[in-house]
């Protein structure tokens, strides 16, 4: 029967030996203090941040694009003239639709700020 090997660390509040299961993460009781703390690798907090925008800058210009298209397409146009336009529209306005679609991201951004401000007062 295979043993799972441990790995002996400090506590960080109490600094005394506390043993866990090689590969443990997440939150940990310590058996000397019972104070709660925290063990593993770090959240890449750069990488879920550029995922976040990437993902809300999608979304945002899939919407301006059904739109545009829709707009297009339904009035009467075929299909690669609604495509056409959509994408004539889309160089045009570029300089208002590329900003525009950084919106979500920040509001979302100043969301999750303004909830850690609540949580730490």
């Amino acid at each position: 029967m295979a043993q799972n090997s441990m790995v002996a660390l400090e506590c960080p509040l109490c600094a005394e030996e506390v043993q866990l299961d090689d590969g443990a993460t997440g939150l940990f009781l310590c058996p000397h203090c019972d104070g709660e703390f925290e063990w593993g690798p770090q959240r890449d907090a750069f990488g879920k941040t550029i995922g976040s925008f990437f993902g809300f800058f999608f979304i945002t210009t899939l919407v301006f694009f059904c739109i545009s298209f829709g707009m297009f397409f339904f009035d009467g146009y075929q299909l690669d003239e609604a495509l056409g336009w959509t994408f004539f529209l889309a160089i045009i306005a570029a300089p208002v639709w590329i900003p525009t679609a950084f919106v979500p991201f920040f509001i979302h951004r100043g969301y999750l700020f303004i909830q850690r401000l609540r949580e730490n007062s």
